[in-house]
């Protein structure tokens, strides 16, 4: 079910609202209905794919807002990426003024392939990075901005991508990089898009 929710809106007056809700739009086949057209949060159940226009009026017993639409698109699953991100540090711990070298491993779990797939890692400040694999994919960070940026392209259902990022660590403590990845196409779960890797540093 697409779960709709009217309850941010408000009266200037501060009167209770009533809703008016409608399916303005549906795609060419559609028969989906609004569960309850008067409720603050109605559901619908889309039945086809493509694009369904939702619209919402409240009203608080004195005057009615302008119509407020939305424009949900429904997607095949079988149409979608999934992209995932892992990271991994060698070694762990690590002795300061020694190489310490990150793999982030780009994966697509899904069905289609992601197109203008980014990736971005956020190193510490305390290290000195030393290469970053590919060099043609992704950029050196610079002294007073350590983030790594890399354009990786397409990467096809199934497919994993491999950046390899080498620093040297300059003092003891937790080092912590964090990395994310994206892609122009809608990911079935984004929640596993991004995550970090904590690295012990010794004297």
């Amino acid at each position: 079910p697409v779960q709709l929710d009217g309850s941010a809106s408000t009266s200037p007056t501060g009167e209770p609202l009533t809703y008016e809700w409608s399916l303005s739009a549906v795609p060419a086949g559609s028969g989906a209905q609004l569960s309850n057209p008067g409720a603050v949060d109605p559901y619908f159940i889309p039945d086809v794919t493509g694009d369904y226009q939702v619209e919402l009026v409240a009203c608080d017993g004195a005057a009615c807002s302008d119509p407020v639409t939305e424009n949900i698109v429904v997607m095949d699953a079988g149409d979608m990426t999934d992209l995932s991100l892992e990271i991994t540090d060698d070694p762990d711990p690590v002795v300061r003024q020694t190489p310490l070298q990150y793999r982030l491993s780009v994966l697509n779990q899904g069905d289609a392939a992601a197109a203008g797939v980014e990736l971005t890692a956020d190193l510490s400040m305390a290290v000195k990075t030393i290469a970053v694999s590919p060099p043609d994919l992704c950029n050196m960070p610079i002294a007073d901005d350590p983030e790594v940026s890399c354009a990786l392209g397409s990467i096809e259902p199934g497919e994993v991508f491999l950046v390899i990022v080498d620093v040297v660590p300059k003092k003891a403590g937790t080092l912590i990089l964090n990395g994310s990845v994206t892609s122009a196409n809608t990911d079935a779960d984004a929640c596993n898009n991004s995550c970090f890797e904590e690295t012990v540093v010794t004297k």
